[in-house]
Order: structure tokens, then C-alpha cells, then sequence
């Protein structure tokens, strides 16, 4: 399935009980919804760049991205699924420091590409059961993220109806704010890394399904050192 740059990406925070039970905090009453600036979109493969003047502390979250094909609005909640298209991985890459410090999130988490997406777009009718996908990232080859759809409080239809309701009108993509196991700022601490986001079901329309999205991160980004040769390396790696 071949998506566009989306015009909007809505987000729900702290949508998982394991992530909240890790954080020791309490689950919302209501889904919390934010947004990241569409500018922050790249492909898979592609290396998420570290503002170093603006920011010490970066952190990945895998997501579930919900692709919105349709124009959704004052959607029943019985029906906000049938204007899903498809389902593909994110990483919500965050500037902990500053989301922390200005006490709104769009800043922290839209620099440009903080919002990995891909490789693919599964189409929503090859998902039998949305609320059963694992969600996992690796840091060179080390998993540090592990859990599941399951594990959300407000299931997919609540956040996207609440996500398009906040941000209506065109076709967008949304996901759901990341399970436990968030980074704690180990980018800083690192030189270049491999990041490795995937969601996998075990039980689709035709049988088992696998996302898998590598990034690099670059510690000290130079000019002119991120661009094709960066990716070729990355993708020689694999």
C-alpha cells in the first residue's frame, strides 16, 4: 500500500497499563492526544538526527501507526475502524528534557525526523485482530522494548476517533503512545546505533504478518555525513 506524506499525526499518550506500571503513575481518564508535525516523517532506513544544541535526552517508543484513509468526523466509535486503511510501526522519538521542562509535548517530539515510519503499510482487512500485535524495538540487536496492543487502555477505535476529533478533516495518520521499556535517554550515552522497531500478529486474514523498520542514530551528526552514504552502510549492515 503506498501512502503520501500524512497531512496530520495525532497521538495518544500514555495509552499502555505496562508502560504506566513501569512509570508508577496512573492511567488517564480520558485519551490523552498530541501531536507531531508532519515534517518529522522519514522512511525506513533513514537516520534520525540529534539536535545536540536543543536537546540531551532522546528516547525511542515503538508505536503502532494507524494510517486514516478516509475524512473522519463525529465518527460513531462502533465504526471509527472502517475508515482505518492500514497499520505500519513508528518510533515516537521524544526530547525528554524539553517535553519534561515546557510542559506540552509538540516541540520534543517533531524535529525533523523524529517520527520513523515503515517500511510498510499493512491494509487493515490483513489484520484479523488489531488489539493482538506485539510491539518490540532493538538497540543493536538488544531488546529493550517488548509488548503488545493488548496492553492498551483505550483500544485502537477510542484513540482514533478521539485522535481525528481533535485534529479533523484529512486522511492523517495516529498511533498509540509507547509501552514500557522507553529508552532513558541511552542515545546520549551512545555513539551510533541501529534502532530496530517491529510489530508482528500472530493471527491475521492471511496468516502471520511482520513490520520490521531499521534506523541509525547518529550521536554527533555532521554536515554533509547523513545523507546516501549513511543509509548504504545501514543498509549493508542488515
Amino acid at each position: 500500500m503506498r501512502v503520501e506524506r500524512p497531512g496530520k499525526i495525532a497521538a495518544i499518550g500514555l495509552n499502555y497499563l505496562d508502560h504506566i506500571r513501569e512509570a508508577e503513575l496512573e492511567p488517564p481518564p480520558k485519551p490523552l492526544v498530541f501531536a507531531k508535525f508532519p515534517s518529522s516523517v522519514i522512511g525506513d532506513g533513514e537516520p534520525i538526527r540529534i539536535p545536540r544544541a536543543q536537546t540531551e535526552r532522546v528516547d525511542w517508543e515503538v508505536e503502532l501507526a494507524v494510517v486514516i484513509g478516509e475524512r473522519m468526523r463525529d465518527v460513531d466509535p462502533d465504526a471509527a475502524l472502517d475508515y482505518v486503511a492500514g497499520y505500519t510501526v513508528a518510533n515516537d522519538v521524544s526530547a525528554r528534557d524539553l517535553q519534561f521542562s515546557e510542559g506540552q509535548w509538540t516541540r520534543a517530539k517533531s524535529f525533523d525526523s523524529f517520527c520513523p515510519l515503515g517500511p510498510v503499510v499493512v491494509a487493515a482487512a490483513e489484520i484479523a485482530d488489531p488489539q493482538a500485535l506485539s510491539l518490540l524495538t532493538r538497540v543493536n540487536g538488544e531488546l529493550v522494548q517488548d509488548s503488545s496492543t493488548a496492553e492498551m487502555v483505550f483500544r485502537l477505535a477510542s484513540c482514533s476517533r478521539s485522535a481525528r476529533a481533535a485534529l479533523p478533516s484529512s486522511p492523517a495518520t495516529s498511533s498509540s503512545r509507547a509501552p514500557r521499556g522507553v529508552a532513558a535517554s541511552s542515545w546520549t550515552r551512545r555513539g551510533r546505533c541501529a534502532v530496530a522497531t517491529s510489530s508482528k500478529s500472530r493471527s491475521t486474514a492471511s496468516g502471520p504478518c511482520a513490520i520490521l523498520s531499521r534506523k541509525w542514530v547518529e550521536r554527533r551528526p555532521r554536515a554533509g555525513t547523513l545523507g546516501a552514504a549513511r543509509r548504504g552502510r545501514a543498509g549493508r549492515r542488515r
